[in-house]
């Protein structure tokens, strides 16, 4: 019995997949409308890198607390 409580409540992969894009596309758009105007003039590389190092330290830390954040809706 407890092998099967232990699989019905395992994460569904596809839930967390959704919830890793939504956060990072959150920050993508919150990121240009703070950033944005200053950045606009730089060429594509340099605009991608800024994005690249405040995106990546902001995933690692938040991703976590946003899937506890669903986590009722993960497991279901």
């Amino acid at each position: 019995m407890s092998d099967k409580t232990n699989l019905t409540n395992k994460p569904r992969l596809w839930k967390i997949l959704v919830i890793a894009w939504f956060y990072g596309y959150l920050l993508v758009n919150i990121i240009f409308a703070v950033i944005g105007e200053y950045i606009k003039e730089l060429n594509p590389l340099t605009k991608n890198a800024i994005l690249t190092t405040l995106l990546t330290p902001a995933m690692v830390l938040g991703i976590p607390a946003f899937q506890k954040w669903f986590y009722n809706w993960i497991i279901k």
